[in-house]
């Protein structure tokens, strides 16, 4: 994987960054990161950083696409912070942008982790 993409976990949302050219080849990478964010049951949004994306093909595409299908079947969420840039164009072409939310900037307060356990709230 090269150091154009890189994801991580914290306490609140899952987020995954990506710059620069995100090719076929970062596809099964990208993957591997949203399918762990995806089996963690504690996040309930991944939030997806493409401000700084200059190019992105189909098969990267097709994942965020995927992560976003599987997040919704369970009541969760996908956003992408990338307001008119690259990869809201790319959706905007395939007729699926309105299957996202897409945003200007990072999210705060949107992007809370469950409770573990039962605690109660």
């Amino acid at each position: 994987m090269s150091d154009r993409q890189h994801c991580r976990i914290g306490s609140g949302p899952g987020v995954c960054t990506l710059t620069g050219e995100v090719t076929y080849e970062d596809a099964a990478v990208l993957r591997r990161l949203l399918s762990g964010m995806l089996r963690n049951p504690e996040i309930d949004l991944i939030v997806i950083d493409a401000r700084g994306v200059t190019t992105i093909e189909p098969a990267p595409l097709a994942e965020l696409i995927t992560a976003r299908h599987r997040m919704a079947s369970g009541g969760r969420r996908v956003v992408i912070v990338d307001s008119g840039g690259t990869v809201t164009k790319e959706l905007r072409q395939v007729g699926l942008l309105h299957h996202f939310q897409v945003t200007d900037e990072l999210p705060e307060s949107t992007g809370r982790c469950k409770p573990p356990g039962n605690r109660a709230g």
